[in-house]
């Protein structure tokens, strides 16, 4: 069984003023399984369409624990 996970956009993400060549990209975890976006160098409004497939045993596993959260350059950006 697969998991595919779709990571489309964001929109109005703060720039740091301190860290100008700096972008935000997407980290994908499922289970033990994990992947990232491309960096998208000095974009608020991030567009990167890209898909993530996981392989997995469990057929729940879609609607556990699935926020996604954007980081800027190395700085987190979203919830812990």
């Amino acid at each position: 069984m697969k998991l595919s996970v779709l990571v489309l956009e964001a929109k109005d993400l703060p720039l740091p003023d301190t860290a100008p060549a700096s972008g935000p990209y997407v980290k994908v975890r499922v289970g033990n399984s994990k992947s990232r976006t491309r960096l998208l160098w000095n974009n608020s409004n991030p567009k990167w369409n890209e898909e993530f497939v996981f392989p997995t045993d469990d057929p729940t596993i879609a609607g556990e624990g699935s926020d996604p959260v954007v980081h800027q350059g190395g700085m987190r950006k979203g919830p812990r």
